[in-house]
């Protein structure tokens, strides 16, 4: 047994490896091509139209981890393991544990007991070809036509010298009880594995390769192509351009279709809009809603966008949160500091005004609306002189907020009721949230500061500042009594 790797034979030119990709193929062994080297020279009349696809595989495990298994659970292992993935395999299989022990007892459970399962058979003639040199076991499944050499360890030696069995580990392809024969090469090259010389080997296997024209097909295959390769490629190029052309016929007449759908609409809506503009009568819905609305003051007009701002009485609050404020001296109310203003006195305004209602808040906020679509509440507006008097609701003048009333005026923008937009607007410009902290804060600031004037309302009408509101609320007691 020649001890000597061997990396190229006749059979893995490349003419050969082009000659049996099909058929006989697989992995080398650490570089060395010998085992699919026998395979091919001397399946080459037998495998017919069949494929035979040979490997090695290797396990191990040492002693103390197989005590973690049963045996049924390391022969599924093993099985799992050297089975192989394929049908028509033929594999040679070692185990690779240091523990050499650990290696004979595995070992010695597939021997007993590999065969165990369905459709696996043991080739005892095999091992007892061999016994004599080195233990081995071969299983073979002939249904699915895989064969399984397995050994306790593995060397160059070892792998040569198996391969002289390798007709007899696969009797679907060779049976003498069916007058199958070896030839004489092929005796020579059984013996040659068993020999020292390496190129004895080689020698045996060019003199079967010379029985076959491997060049030949080889170029033959490689070379009846070429000659129609571009038209091959160009074939497949043509075919890809003209479904892309398809595609694009038929994106362009969805394109058409969808267009052909989006004139009809607006001819329609042509037609509506035209007859809207011949039916004029000069009339306007929003004029006529601005002149009877006196808290609406139209400021300007450009296009289809319409600015305006709302004056009205502050309405819309929390008076239960507002009382709670009122009744908590350390609260935002009292915290603000009206510049020299007693508590007591701020405490009486703060009633009158978010609990009793006696006295009101004149607020004004500011909008532009778009009739194309479009609401926006407007920060920093000059209120051309209304705001001299009132105070610019906080909310809108300074954040732009319009809290749930956004949505509501969202709707109404969809369904192009305008009316119902303004009725929000002027709803909005007389609300206060008293839970935000920051809006309210900003109220009560401007509200202390005087900064609009007489903003604040007696129910007689009378206006009056923060100061002489004041003044007001601690003297209504005594002038109460007095005309009593």
């Amino acid at each position: 047994m020649f001890a000597e790797p061997i990396y190229n034979t006749p059979f893995t030119s490349a003419a050969a490896n082009e000659y049996f990709r099909e058929t006989v193929y697989g992995d080398e062994w650490a570089g060395d091509v010998t085992l699919i080297s026998t395979l091919r020279a001397l399946l080459t009349n037998r495998i017919g139209e069949n494929a035979l696809f040979c490997t090695q595989r290797t396990w191990g495990i040492s002693i103390s981890r197989q005590g973690n298994y049963t045996n049924e659970q390391l022969l599924d292992a093993v099985h799992s393991r050297f089975d192989g993935d394929y049908d028509n395999s033929f594999s040679i299989c070692w185990f690779t544990s240091e523990d050499k022990a650990a290696n004979e007892k595995i070992y010695g459970l597939c021997r007993d007991h590999y065969a165990d399962r369905d459709g696996w058979v043991k080739l005892n003639a095999i091992t007892d070809f061999f016994r004599k040199s080195f233990d081995v076991c071969c299983f073979v499944h002939e249904e699915s036509k895989r064969t399984v050499y397995i050994l306790k360890e593995m060397d160059t030696r070892k792998y040569h010298c198996l391969q002289v069995s390798a007709l007899t580990a696969m009797p679907w392809y060779f049976d003498p009880t069916k007058g199958d024969k070896v030839t004489e090469k092929e005796i020579s090259l059984m013996n040659s594995l068993r020999g020292k010389d390496k190129n004895e080997y080689l020698r045996c296997l060019q003199d079967i390769a010379d029985e076959y024209d491997f060049e030949t097909e080889f170029v033959r295959r490689s070379l009846s192509r070429i000659e129609t390769e571009y038209e091959r490629s160009r074939l497949d190029s043509v075919k890809r351009e003209i479904e892309d052309s398809m595609h694009m016929i038929n994106d362009y007449q969805r394109t058409i279709n969808d267009t052909l759908r989006a004139i009809n609409k607006k001819n329609i809506e042509l037609i509506g809009l035209q007859a809207k503009i011949d039916n004029n009568t000069g009339e306007s819905i929003l004029s006529d809603y601005f002149l009877c609305n006196k808290k609406l003051r139209l400021d300007y007009v450009n296009g289809t966008r319409v600015d305006f701002h709302v004056n009205d009485y502050m309405t819309y609050f929390d008076s239960d949160m507002a009382g709670e404020f009122i009744g908590n001296r350390r609260s935002v109310i009292y915290r603000c500091g009206a510049p020299g203003a007693r508590a007591d006195a701020v405490e009486k305004l703060m009633r009158a005004i978010f609990v009793d209602e006696t006295i009101k808040v004149r607020m004004c906020a500011a909008y532009s609306i778009d009739i194309q679509g479009g609401f926006t509440a407007m920060t920093g507006y000059d209120f051309r002189g209304d705001a001299g008097d009132r105070m610019p609701n906080p909310h809108i003048n300074q954040y732009s907020c319009l809290g749930n009333y956004r949505q509501v005026i969202n709707d109404r923008l969809v369904a192009r009721d305008f009316i119902g937009v303004l009725e929000q607007a002027v709803a909005s410009a007389k609300s206060l949230n008293v839970a935000d902290g920051v809006v309210f804060e900003r109220f009560l600031r401007d509200l202390y500061a005087c900064a609009n004037g007489r903003c604040l309302e007696l129910e007689d009408g009378t206006q009056m500042t923060f100061t002489e509101a004041l003044d007001y609320v601690e003297k209504e007691p005594v002038e109460k009594e007095t005309e009593e």
